[in-house]
């Protein structure tokens, strides 16, 4: 008897798919609850990478399974189906940040904000706990239906191994929130790693824009490497003078110049909708400038030379 029913596809990833899946197993249930997100590799690659991890690195394993945190979905093991191991996490009914983006294109600040605030409460509690996420971006990113935001997939790049073969397999998407210690060799990874990708998720998320945009992903490490984005206050009249520097902080070429923690990132989003949104300094939209009315023509009644 399978220990799984799949029930629907929640969404596919460059690691694997992910399955609502309801558990048979009743041990396993007690465990799990009855319903659970079931990630299975795409391909034999992915499941040796998988299977390696759980039997190399049992602390790691153990700290992912230690986390449990608002902000974060949480991890349940490795479990087979049929012939494939996969990962269990906890089901969070909702959609992913990516979905909500498509839909609205531009999010509110304050919106973009309260996202902020969570998502970099959950990833503070993992860097506490020694763990840097690596891949953060909207994909990974779920708004659960009563509104918490939940900072999910923890562990799945460490399992695909080093930082070349990992974002070698990305598409063009995801190298938009790649900073550039995970592009030029003899960079060192950090926390201050995941504030730059998470400063290039709050970056689109209120201007509706990527940082860098390019045909291909050679093209956006080129700029990743020599370029800075657009401030967000000129793409966004809604994003204010404080907020924008902000962003444009977390999105510093070189990883010192950055937040060097999320807690530092936090920290300051915090301040901000306390004290900052309401001073901050906008730029005034220029309304349309309306026609003056046309002066009407004067148009005697009589004929030129007319006697009264």
């Amino acid at each position: 008897m399978e220990n799984f029913e799949l029930i629907r596809l929640l969404g596919e990833g460059g690691f694997g798919k992910t399955f609502l899946a309801r558990v048979l197993d009743d041990k396993l249930k007690s465990e799990t609850g009855e319903f659970i997100a079931l990630k299975i590799p795409l391909n034999r690659e992915r499941e040796e990478g998988l299977i390696k991890e759980l039997i190399t690195n049992a602390l790691f394993n153990l700290k992912l399974r230690g986390m449990k945190h608002p902000n974060v979905v949480s991890y349940l093991g490795f479990a087979k189906f049929k012939e494939h191991y996969g990962m269990m996490m906890e089901y969070v009914e909702g959609k992913s940040l990516r979905q909500e983006m498509a839909e609205k294109k531009v999010l509110s600040v304050e919106f973009a904000l309260a996202i902020a605030e969570g998502i970099l409460s959950g990833l503070t509690y993992a860097h506490k706990a020694g763990l840097i996420h690596r891949d953060i971006n909207p994909s990974n990113i779920l708004i659960a239906s009563n509104g918490v935001a939940k900072l999910t997939d923890f562990g799945i790049s460490n399992i695909l191994g080093d930082t070349e073969s990992r974002y070698g397999r990305m598409g063009t998407g995801t190298f938009a929130y790649m900073p550039k210690e995970c592009v030029k060799k003899g960079y060192k990874e950090g926390f201050y790693s995941d504030t730059y990708s998470f400063g290039a998720t709050l970056y689109e998320m209120v201007t509706g824009k990527l940082p860098f945009v390019g045909m291909s992903g050679i093209e956006i490490k080129k700029m990743i490497l020599e370029q800075r984005p657009a401030p967000p206050i000129f793409l966004n009249q809604e994003v204010g003078e404080g907020l924008s520097a902000i962003i444009l902080v977390s999105l510093s070429k070189e990883p010192e110049q950055r937040f060097q923690t999320a807690e530092e990132f936090l920290e300051i989003i915090k301040e901000y909708r306390r004290n900052g949104k309401d001073v901050d300094r906008y730029i005034k939209k220029v309304e349309e400038k309306k026609e003056p009315p046309k002066k009407r023509m004067f148009v005697p009644t009589g004929g030129w030379g007319e006697e009264e």
